[in-house]
């Protein structure tokens, strides 16, 4: 989906992101990155490099662009996201999207919405495997949150 004009804007970022560790980057540093480049193509950059193959830094790019309030992705850009965190993200990831959940939920409710999945069963099944069974009633309750904040917005 990115041109040719994409990659080279991005080129830098996608650099400096892909360099970092594969098993997770500075959640600061990747924060401040996308950030200070509000650009809803910078997600396809950031994607172009393999989204089925998990690099903890990417996916954590992909995750701070969604729940980014001043951008708007792309739907399929958010399903992308989404599905990487229900089959791929490893637990630590899921963890902390967990935590922004809860309190993107005591936020702004409507905005967390956008931000979750309806793949919670292959997330908490997952989550299981890995031997984090802990996560799902915190999966559970989140979901439920989602719902009701859904209802409330759209009666």
């Amino acid at each position: 989906m990115s041109g040719g004009s994409a990659d080279e804007k991005f080129a830098e970022i996608v650099a400096t992101i892909s360099a970092m560790p594969a098993e997770g980057g500075d959640a600061e540093e990747i924060a401040r990155l996308i950030d200070a480049h509000r650009d809803p193509d910078l997600f396809w950059a950031i994607c172009d490099w393999g989204t089925m193959h998990p690099f903890a830094p990417r996916l954590q790019a992909m995750l701070e662009m969604l729940a980014h309030k001043d951008i708007a992705l792309h739907p399929h850009a958010a399903g992308e996201t989404l599905d990487q965190l229900a089959y791929h993200a490893p637990v630590w990831i899921v963890e902390t999207h967990l935590e922004r959940m809860e309190k993107l939920l005591a936020d702004d409710p409507v905005h967390a919405a956008d931000c979750w999945t309806d793949l919670t069963g292959i997330m908490t099944r997952r989550m299981a495997e890995a031997g984090r069974g802990d996560l799902a009633h915190r999966i559970a309750a989140i979901d439920a949150a989602v719902e009701k904040a859904l209802e409330d917005e759209f009666p």
